[in-house]
């Protein structure tokens, strides 16, 4: 990966969720110790996580209101999102 795509998550806050339609979690976290993004939802499906950024609808539309545009930079956040939520729910295994 080139440096210049390299980015710090830090401040993860997951907040499981029961839903039928494969929502996990919500997740907030600050990208470089600059930008917080919330609302970021962890779907899985298998042994299969993906990410959804926030939109907001619009009439008949809906509009992203963020989401990274470098494939690099989303699989980054994804990569430090899904390893915490991982962790959370093995630890919540763990302390039945």
């Amino acid at each position: 990966m080139e440096e210049k795509y390299k980015v710090e998550i830090s401040e993860i806050k997951i907040t499981p969720v029961h839903s039928d339609n494969g929502l996990v979690a919500i997740v907030s976290c600050v990208i470089d110790g600059k930008f917080f993004v919330g609302s970021i939802g962890i779907y899985c499906r298998g042994s299969e996580y993906r990410l959804t950024y926030p939109t907001k609808k619009y009439r008949s539309s809906s509009m992203s209101i963020f989401h990274p545009i470098k494939r690099v930079i989303a699989d980054q956040i994804q990569q430090a999102v899904v390893e915490d939520y991982e962790q959370l729910i093995k630890a919540d295994i763990t302390s039945e």
